[in-house]
């Protein structure tokens, strides 16, 4: 009769046990994985709030410079200087990667691309001159189509040789030839905005902060890790993003802006900020469609680093900023952009209305911001993978 009670602690704590395991399992359970639905909206999210603040700090600078009367040289110099070390880097570390620097060819043909685009981006930048537009638009498509060269090679270590020989030779013919064009075509080499100078100062602002929220928030929420593709993916990721994005950037950045914009090319912080936050919207569906895009690849398994890795990451909170990554981000961001603003001035210059030139500027622009990563890949040493020979035995031989 003594284990009676005893029996009845044990049942009772037994009953008790059973009653608390459900919810200490509950406490438990591993957080589920995001989905790509989530990643796709944060990612959309996270853009448009880094757009709109860099674009609101740069309208800031551009009012400050412009109530500047004196300044005007000085800023023309500091542009002029920013944008040639925004190009100068850019082609140098293209050309060091994807052409190379071993032989004396090989030296002269990146030191040329490099030295002309760094004249190039400084004029660009201090004057929004076309042909120099023209000309590294001449030298871009000879590096992608120089770049294909090695993709296209056996693999073979004579075959290698001569096909690194074979880019250097064409891309410096490409940057003489584009060269000579740029002296030939166009006398006139400034826009007739006065204040071109200063706004790609503010570019140069607005670059920097988007930058440094892209590179603080990038795991903020859930997200897509875009390095788990290889180059190939990269640029298929790029090529199916493309046509919401142009369609977006048209839309908000062309039409939509154009139509909040005075009819003069005001310089009044409220008489712009409407018009260039509202083209925010279009980087939100950049960020969007080039998730899923990726997200589709990286289930592919064809192109992938890591095939077992998920390519969806959790929330892991603001990061640390990688400064060289950023700062390599941000100086192709703002070259692009001053291409941009060139671009649109120019055709403001030769009569055109705001709205036709905003949307030509603005159609132009979207390629090559489209492949904004894609450029940044090349100047890590990135580009199209060489060919694998695989052997096959039996009936697939």
């Amino acid at each position: 009769m003594f284990y009676y009670p005893a029996k009845i602690a044990s049942v009772a704590q037994s009953g008790f046990a059973r009653d608390i395991q459900p919810a200490a399992l509950q406490i438990a359970k591993p957080p589920q994985p995001p989905t790509i639905s989530q990643a796709s909206l944060w990612h959309a999210g996270r853009d448009l709030a880094g757009q709109a603040l860099g674009r609101t700090i740069g309208l800031s600078v551009l009012v400050a410079l412009t109530h500047i009367e004196s300044g005007k040289l000085p800023v023309q110099i500091l542009a002029a200087g920013a944008g040639a070390i925004a190009a100068g880097t850019q082609a140098y570390l293209i050309g060091k990667y994807q052409i190379g620097t071993t032989s004396a060819l090989q030296k002269t043909a990146v030191g040329l691309c490099t030295v002309t685009a760094a004249a190039a981006g400084g004029s660009i930048a201090a004057l929004g001159t076309m042909p120099a537009i023209t000309v590294l638009a001449s030298c871009s498509i000879a590096t992608a189509t120089t770049s294909l060269l090695k993709f296209l090679c056996a693999g073979h270590t004579e075959e290698h040789q001569f096909t690194n020989k074979a880019k250097a030779v064409a891309l410096g013919v490409a940057t003489a030839v584009s060269l000579s064009g740029m002296f030939l075509t166009e006398v006139n080499w400034s826009t007739a905005e006065s204040t071109f100078a200063a706004r790609s100062i503010a570019s140069l602002a607005e670059a920097a902060v988007i930058e440094l929220c892209k590179s603080s928030l990038e795991q903020y929420g859930p997200s897509v890790d875009r390095n788990l593709l290889n180059f190939e993916s990269k640029a298929g990721v790029s090529l199916m993003g493309l046509l919401p994005y142009y369609a977006a950037t048209i839309l908000f950045n062309g039409v939509l802006s154009a139509k909040l914009q005075p009819a003069n090319d005001s310089h009044a912080f409220l008489d712009l900020w409407g018009a260039l936050t509202i083209g925010s919207l279009a980087n939100a569906v950049r960020g969007a469609a080039n998730a899923g895009a990726a997200y589709l690849h990286h289930m592919n398994k064809a192109n992938v680093t890591k095939p077992d890795t998920s390519i969806l990451r959790p929330h892991r909170g603001v990061q640390q900023p990688a400064l060289e990554k950023m700062a390599k981000k941000t100086a192709v961001r703002f070259f692009l952009s001053s291409c941009r603003n060139a671009v649109y001035f120019s055709l403001r210059e030769k009569g055109m209305s705001i709205l036709a030139a905003s949307c030509i500027a603005q159609a132009c622009y979207a390629v090559f911001a489209q492949n904004r990563d894609l450029i940044y890949d090349l100047m890590q040493g990135e580009g199209w993978s060489e060919p694998v020979l695989v052997s096959r035995s039996g009936s697939n031989a």
